[in-house]
């Protein structure tokens, strides 16, 4: 970890609300960077993809335009980005894979499904941009989303072992979004010779494809095992029984386990890391904080959030007390400093950051603490924080 410097503080308006001396705002435009600023050359170009463009870093997350044989997409965070690149060598590989006379031997036992998605979506107007998380603007205006009970049993017709294992093979999400590849995974693991085909994957991929995805979805072993092992049905009720204990209010429990963006395997995940925070005081309003998510990117976002102060609690230093201001889960510790967990590819100075910052201490009553990233800090955004009493750390589990 790094910090950095204290530097004098100088507000445009008070906390007590009561304006000084007006003085110009100093912010820095959207980034635009080359993908190689953020990423190594494997996930830029590849025989079947290719990063087209630049990267902007608008909202604090890197925005990539990616081609491949199997259409184009645009993820939104460096994260996704990894995550879409290794879905499209596991593509390549299923393709290998049906092209194998062991799969044409098998294709007329072959039973066909088609991903379904259940869980009907409640929608309210988001009343202002205050609502916003902090580091979430990039989503502002999608962020609106509320689910309601439904989920409990989807896709277990479909995301059965076989397609779970196959799926862990070839270092996957089971419960991914990415329709063509839940096709694929479904052709494959429907065939009648699904186990002799599984144990092909290995020479299949390219050196360093396996594991890509679950390393940048954050799914160690431990969970990966889980999330084969139980069907969404026994997920749904063991993720029930351990948030409900952690002190969750049933509704939204209730309303998380049904959330049609909020996978299996992000709410297990998220479940994990809340456990290993039972002892933090309130723990149990984090669920009450991610409720509106418009899609697959910003669950994983709050996943990997919880997922960063359960290490920074297990590692660095205890976490005492869960709050939550403007919509934006933090946490203190036992000084009663603030400690802010933001998964971000570049942390620039706009005006959005700096409103945030000063609304959310305004929120919390303090002015000192600390904030983690994952990605990298201009300058002048780690100035700013200095002046608002934040020291900054990067943190890369």
């Amino acid at each position: 970890m790094k910090t950095s410097i204290f530097l004098p503080l100088l507000l445009a308006f008070s906390l007590s609300g009561i304006p000084s001396i007006l003085v110009a705002q100093e912010y820095e435009p959207i980034p635009v960077f080359a993908p190689s600023q953020f990423v190594s050359e494997e996930f830029i170009q590849g025989s079947s993809y290719k990063v087209i463009g630049n990267a902007t870093a608008d909202g604090m997350l890197a925005s990539f335009s990616v081609w491949s044989r199997y259409g184009w997409y645009r993820p939104q965070s460096v994260d996704y980005l990894k995550i879409r690149i290794a879905e499209i060598r596991a593509m390549d590989a299923l393709v290998q894979l049906q092209q194998e006379p062991l799969f044409l031997q098998g294709v007329s036992d072959q039973v066909s499904g088609t991903l379904e998605q259940t869980g009907r979506a409640l929608t309210r107007p988001l009343q202002t941009l205050k609502e916003v998380p902090l580091g979430l603007q990039k989503f502002g205006s999608q962020i609106k989303a509320r689910s309601e009970e439904g989920r409990s049993g989807s896709g277990a017709g479909i995301h059965d072992k076989a397609k779970r294992q196959l799926a862990q093979s070839l270092g996957v999400d089971p419960y991914t979004d990415n329709v063509r590849l839940q096709e694929m995974l479904t052709t494959v693991a429907t065939n009648k010779n699904r186990g002799q085909l599984t144990a092909r994957i290995g020479s299949l991929f390219v050196p360093g494809g396996v594991g890509i995805a679950v390393s940048a979805a954050q799914i160690n072993k431990s969970l990966q095992e889980t999330l084969v092992n139980l069907s969404p049905a026994e997920l749904h009720q063991v993720n029930r029984d351990a948030l409900s204990r952690l002190g969750c209010p049933q509704q939204d429990v209730s309303m998380f386990l049904a959330h049609p963006v909020h996978t299996p395997t992000t709410q297990t995940a998220i479940r994990v890391a809340m456990e290993g925070l039972s002892s933090v005081e309130g723990i149990g309003q984090y669920l009450s904080s991610i409720l509106d998510v418009p899609n697959v990117e910003v669950a994983h976002i709050y996943q990997r959030r919880i997922q960063m102060a359960e290490y920074f609690h297990r590692n660095i230093r205890p976490l005492k007390k869960l709050v939550v201001a403007q919509s934006t889960p933090i946490f203190l510790d036992s000084e009663g400093k603030v400690v802010i967990f933001l998964n971000l590819d570049y942390l620039y100075w706009n005006e959005m950051m700096d409103q945030g910052i000063e609304r959310l201490l305004a929120a919390v009553g303090t002015r000192e603490g600390d904030v983690i990233i994952t990605g990298a800090t201009s300058p002048l955004a780690e100035a700013k924080l200095n002046q608002y009493g934040l020291k900054l750390y990067q943190q890369t589990q």
